[in-house]
């Protein structure tokens, strides 16, 4: 019912908004929280666009483009299902929640474009990234050039995304080159 309740309740925002710009529009999921027994209210806002209820606001939220994990998740297998969860047919994958200065930052955001087809990623504290002399800060200098690259290749990848033919590649920490 709350999931209901607020999708219905964005949806009438976004259809307002739209009537008066005509933008894409997505909705920002503050996933689920840790530990055993999340609780919608206390760990995560209720009634959000959490995996469990995508559905529900895929359903009631029509003017709303895409639905979009905000998600910090380390652990690569839930941040998998995460991708998995949001990357799906009825909608376009955005990911709203990478944060600017870390080196998974980068080894995230190759997949996403590769493996699920992201349109983008929104970079939390961007500012954050550019030093007083407009250089990129040191310990950001591994996500520019992520990015960088990802740009480089913009026209490989609109050509070839969706097709089955494109695929990421990333030698982890602590993994072995054999």
């Amino acid at each position: 019912m709350t999931a209901w309740s607020v999708a219905s309740y964005i949806n009438s925002i976004a259809e307002s908004g739209k009537a008066v710009y005509d933008l894409p529009m997505y909705l920002n999921v503050w996933l689920m929280g840790k530990g055993w027994w999340p609780l919608a209210g206390e760990s995560y806002p209720s009634g959000g666009g959490v995996t469990k209820v995508l559905d529900i606001h895929k359903w009631f939220t029509p003017s709303v483009d895409m639905v979009a994990p905000d998600a910090h998740v380390a652990e690569s297998k839930a941040y998998e299902a995460v991708c998995t969860a949001y990357a799906r047919d009825d909608n376009p994958f955005f990911y709203a929640g990478n944060r600017s200065c870390r080196k998974l930052s980068c080894l995230e955001h190759v997949p996403r474009i590769a493996d699920y087809n992201s349109l983008g990623d929104f970079f939390f504290g961007v500012e954050r990234v550019i030093a007083e002399d407009g250089s990129a800060r040191p310990e950001c200098q591994m996500v520019v050039d992520s990015v960088r690259c990802a740009a480089a290749v913009i026209p490989l990848l609109l050509k070839y995304q969706g097709t089955g033919k494109v695929h990421a590649v990333i030698q982890e920490d602590l993994s072995s080159s054999d």
